[in-house]
């Protein structure tokens, strides 16, 4: 059976994306699609000692309002998102046992000069996948030479890598199962991941689950089996 995940490049993706990488034989960055405003593709959450949301946003430059996330460029580089970023982490992440750690993962690709967002998540993301032992094969969906809107690109991807399983997220359960009849016909079944966050102290008085993988890590480490990504 060859299992297949197809997502979207967002940025610093929280936990459970991860998880999802960790469960297939292959998975897929979906970056031939539309790219959304103030959407986790430029943004995500980590969280201070009072339990307020800090939102970190990567500045793109003006695009069309059809342009496919491959296309997205970053700001003017003169914009130092990148070290703005950098200080939240050290300032609201202080004293958690791993920051050093990913600190040191993080910087060398906050200091390489991208061009494109696709290109900064899916350098964030690999970096991650190194350090956690992930060893599953990471394609661009750009690369494939597929095409299509939804159901029909996700089906062009699935039959292009020979995959028999699609491993889908819980928010795209209500469309997919309307097109599960033709998952079937094509003889692809169709799960969801299932998977829990691990709770953990983190400050402040309210844990908050969901926030950018770089909580979780900061107080966990790297080691995948705490991290409950691989089952």
């Amino acid at each position: 059976m060859t299992k297949i995940a197809i997502s979207q490049p967002t940025y610093l993706p929280w936990l459970g994306y991860f998880q999802q990488i960790a469960q297939v034989d292959c998975f897929v960055f979906l970056d031939n699609v539309q790219f959304e405003k103030q959407s986790w593709q430029s943004r995500n959450r980590i969280k201070d000692h009072q339990d307020n949301v800090i939102w970190l946003s990567v500045p793109v430059a003006r695009h069309a309002l059809d342009a496919p996330i491959m296309d997205i460029a970053l700001a003017n580089q003169r914009i130092n998102w990148q070290r703005k970023h950098l200080n939240s982490v050290k300032t609201y992440l202080a004293k958690t046992p791993y920051l050093a750690e990913v600190l040191e993962l993080i910087e060398p690709v906050f200091n390489t000069p991208y061009d494109r967002l696709a290109d900064l998540n899916i350098a964030l993301i690999r970096s991650v996948c190194w350090r956690l032992g992930l060893e599953t094969p990471l394609l661009k969906a750009s690369e494939l030479g597929v095409s299509g809107q939804k159901a029909d690109l996700l089906l062009a991807i699935l039959q292009q890598l020979n995959a028999d399983s699609y491993l889908a997220n819980q928010g795209s359960r209500v469309y997919l199962e309307q097109e599960r009849a033709r998952f079937a016909a094509q003889g692809i079944q169709l799960c969801y991941q299932n998977w829990e966050h691990p709770m953990y102290h983190q400050k402040g008085q309210q844990f908050i689950s969901h926030l950018a993988w770089l909580d979780a890590i900061c107080y966990l480490g790297f080691d995948a089996h705490r991290l409950q990504l691989i089952t």
